[in-house]
Parts: structure tokens; C-alpha cells; sequence
């Protein structure tokens, strides 16, 4: 509660405590491996996911290496004493992004869910009840419930909704929520960045190859009002980690610089799009390659510039539909109807 006396201090060493316990948890339990190239434990978590293991590395929590306690207590203490520049004071709420209020006239940077990606409420769980046990006397309104709250998350989870359908559909209508609240709030003055790292396809004899979580993000974000300015792919994963080694997956994070879309954008038809994108989209690609983005990149981070031309249009499907009354052999609609729908 922002106390200076004897109670304060000691609440925040117990909350220090309890996150070092957090971060033994990780290391200590059932399901660590041995690593070969170092003589030591690993941490369960080497990516988002608990994988099935048949035979497990048990350390001593007294040895002195990975696995203390006291090793994982210093190594978070070196990082508090030596790294940590403590010049202002910092706060974290807790809030739903689809109607927070603390991003009003903020500079924004935002790295949000990956559509079915991971699974941060379950995964969550697994530090949430060795925390509870530690430090629910200090933050009582975060550890309230038995287990991590599941429903609300931003997740296209099947299990949760029913069918894919419906997982999608929360999702987007979800994302959309929260990108436009991050759209209406944001300071006028400075872009948002939004974090976003997917790879994950689907391949379908009608559709051909498609990739349903950049689709429904970038439908979001196209429907949140915002318009794609930039396109920043940054080297974000270890060479090292566990899903790289003999797989060819993603090592960079796409960032998308995002502005609010004008008011006065302009319209443009199929055919100015193209040649729009024929005519600025080699050279996006060019200056891509030349920036030494690995090859699995690439096509994640091309998806920007394209999205760059896209969104600074306002675009509308112009359709037509022919009546009840009209012959179908002749050779034109009458009085045909037309629809129209704006993105």
C-alpha cells in the first residue's frame, strides 16, 4: 500500500522471497532434463508448453549450483543490486485491456496474445499456486481464486468456446476491442508498436496455404481503426532455445508501427491497390533482405509493408446483385441493387 515502515519493508522481502521460490519451481520438479553441454539441470520451461519427459534430472536444492535456492535467490538479488536503475518510482495494474484507461495519452508498446499460440492462463498455474502459498498475505486481491481465471483470456481456445468457429470469433471481436480502446487513447503525438510473432499455418485444398492467427490479428487491427505506417522486424529469440534446435522456426518478432487511421483517407480501387503494391512492395522486400533477416522471417515480415499499402485506404466492396424480376439470359440487370460494406 505504498508503506516506508518496518511492515513495508518486510513484505517486500517476502515477496522477493517468494518470487525466488517462483523461479526454483521452474528448475526443481519432475519433468526437468539433464543438459548434456553444461553438467547441469535445465528448467522445465525452455518454451511455452510442458512437454511429456520419460526420465527426469532431480538436483540438490542445497548444491550451490542450478536448482539452489540460494543460487536462484542471489542470481535475482545481482540483478536487483546491478542492473535495476532505480531513478523513478514504476507501477503495474492489473486491467482488461478492452476497457482499461491507463493508456490514455500514453506512448504505447504492446505485445499481445498470439491467437492460439500459447496457453498463458494454464501454463500459468504452474507458478500461480507455489506464489499463492507465498505471498498471498501481500497481494490478496491478486490470489483470491484457487487457480489463474481462464475464461476472459484473449485466447482462441477450441476447448474453451465450443468449436474453432467460435474461438476465432471471440478472439477477433476481442482483439478489436482492445486495439480500438489503444487507438481512441493513445497519445496523438507518438505510434503504436504492437509486438507480434506467428508462424503457424494451415494448409487446405480449396484455400490453399493460410494463416489464420495473422489474418484475424491483422483483421483486428484493421478494425480497430488503426492503419500499419512501419514494419520493424527485431531478433528477439536465442539461437539456443529448445523449439529452434532442427527446426526452422521464427527468430524474430514482427513489430508493427501503428498510427490511427485519418479521417480524410483516401478511397482506391482493386486496381490502384496492385499497382501499389507492385510499385512499393520490391523495394520494402529489398530493404528487408539487405537488413539480414533469416529466411523463415521473411515472409512473416512482408506481411507488413503489404499491410502498410492496405490499411491507408478506406476500403469498400461494391457488389451486384441482380433482382428477382431479371432475365437471366439477357444481357443486362435492369434496376439491379448494389451493396456496399466499409472495412
Amino acid at each position: 500500500d505504498g508503506g516506508d515502515g518496518a511492515k513495508a519493508y518486510a513484505e517486500a522481502v517476502a515477496v522477493y522471497l517468494g518470487l525466488a521460490l517462483s523461479r526454483l519451481s521452474d528448475i526443481c520438479n519432475a519433468l526437468c532434463r539433464w543438459e548434456v553441454t553444461k553438467t547441469q539441470v535445465r528448467n522445465l520451461f525452455s518454451r511455452q508448453a510442458i512437454p511429456m519427459l520419460w526420465d527426469f534430472a532431480e538436483n540438490n536444492v542445497f548444491g550451490g549450483a542450478a536448482g539452489d535456492y540460494s543460487t536462484s535467490l542471489m542470481s535475482m538479488a545481482k540483478v536487483v543490486d546491478q542492473t535495476i536503475v532505480c531513478d523513478g518510482a514504476g507501477t503495474a495494474d492489473q486491467v482488461d485491456a478492452q476497457t482499461q484507461a491507463i493508456s490514455c495519452d500514453k506512448v504505447i508498446s504492446t505485445d499481445p496474445p498470439y491467437y492460439d499460440n500459447v496457453g498463458y492462463a494454464d501454463l500459468s498455474d504452474f507458478f500461480y499456486i507455489w506464489l499463492r502459498r507465498t505471498i498471498k498475505p501481500v497481494f490478496p486481491d491478486l490470489f483470491a481464486t484457487l487457480a489463474v481465471p481462464k475464461s476472459e483470456e484473449l485466447v482462441a481456445t477450441p476447448y474453451r468456446h465450443g468449436t474453432k468457429n467460435s474461438a476465432e470469433t471471440f478472439f477477433l471481436e476481442g482483439m478489436t476491442r482492445a486495439l480500438r480502446r489503444l487507438a481512441v487513447q493513445a497519445h496523438p503525438g507518438f505510434p503504436i508498436t504492437v509486438y507480434y510473432a506467428f508462424k503457424q499455418s494451415e494448409t487446405r485444398r480449396d484455400a490453399g496455404t493460410t494463416s489464420t492467427g495473422w489474418e484475424t490479428f491483422l483483421e483486428a487491427v484493421i478494425g480497430s481503426g488503426f492503419s500499419v505506417t512501419g514494419t520493424w522486424p527485431i531478433r528477439t529469440e536465442l539461437a539456443n532455445r529448445m523449439i529452434s534446435r532442427g527446426t526452422n522456426a521464427l527468430a524474430s518478432s514482427i513489430v508493427l508501427v501503428c498510427r490511427r487511421r485519418r479521417a480524410d483517407a483516401p478511397l482506391a480501387t482493386r486496381r490502384e491497390f496492385l499497382t501499389a503494391l507492385r510499385s512499393e512492395l520490391p523495394q520494402a522486400l529489398h530493404l528487408l533482405q539487405s537488413g539480414n533477416i533469416a529466411p523463415v522471417d521473411l515472409a512473416q515480415a512482408a506481411i507488413g509493408p503489404g499491410m502498410a499499402i492496405y490499411t491507408r485506404y478506406v476500403w469498400f466492396w461494391i457488389g451486384i446483385v441482380k433482382p428477382a424480376s431479371a432475365n437471366l439470359s439477357g444481357g443486362t440487370y435492369g434496376n439491379a441493387s448494389g451493396w456496399m460494406k466499409a472495412a
